[in-house]
């Protein structure tokens, strides 16, 4: 383990297949395309994680890169927006007046965008536009992967805008009423 001679900030990586190295030069834009590349048969050699790497989030995301040819398109949001949502607690326990707008301006910034807004710029800055504007991205982005298995076995996950119940009109088996009922 260990940093491997990996750049500062690199939590890890595997090795670049010969058609991921292709694409790199030859397709420099793929992560803007809307289209999704073709499913490589995945990078080869180990995966090689640096002491920051050492947990389940670097662990999945470089092994979707090593057995599924995942690429990087947006990295998640998830740290930025947990460390928001611990922020606006204490600014709210201190003051309270204008929390609810703090929440909605927060979980605002949280909602699904077209897919056609999506930049391609894989900073630091600010990953929430293009998380949410991912699209059919997501199938083949490695942090999807990972924030995925985490929150289904039960890690803390950002919390989202939720949307309104939609109501559903159905016909009663015998056509004689109409009833609805809300689904979310």
């Amino acid at each position: 383990m260990g940093d491997g001679g990996a750049d500062p900030g690199v939590a890890g990586w595997v090795a670049p297949s010969a058609s991921d190295l292709y694409n790199r030069v030859f397709h420099p834009n793929q992560r803007k395309s809307r289209g999704l590349p073709t499913m490589d048969a995945g990078r080869s050699g180990p995966i090689n994680l640096t002491d920051e790497g050492q947990n389940a989030w670097y662990i999945i995301h470089e092994a979707t890169h090593r057995f599924a040819g995942t690429l990087d398109y947006p990295y998640s949001a998830r740290d930025m927006e947990l460390q928001e949502e611990d922020g606006n607690a204490a600014t709210d326990a201190l003051v309270p007046e204008g929390a609810a707008e703090r929440e909605a301006t927060m979980l605002g910034k949280r909602a699904l965008r077209d897919p056609a807004t999506y930049s391609g710029a894989n900073d630091g800055s600010n990953r929430q536009p293009d998380w949410y504007a991912m699209g059919r991205r997501a199938l083949m982005n490695a942090d999807s992967y990972a924030q995925f298995i985490l929150i289904a076995t039960g890690y803390r996950a950002p919390r989202v805008r939720r949307r309104r119940p939609v109501t559903v009109a159905w016909w009663t088996a015998g056509g004689a009423g109409r009833r609805a009922r809300s689904r979310r």
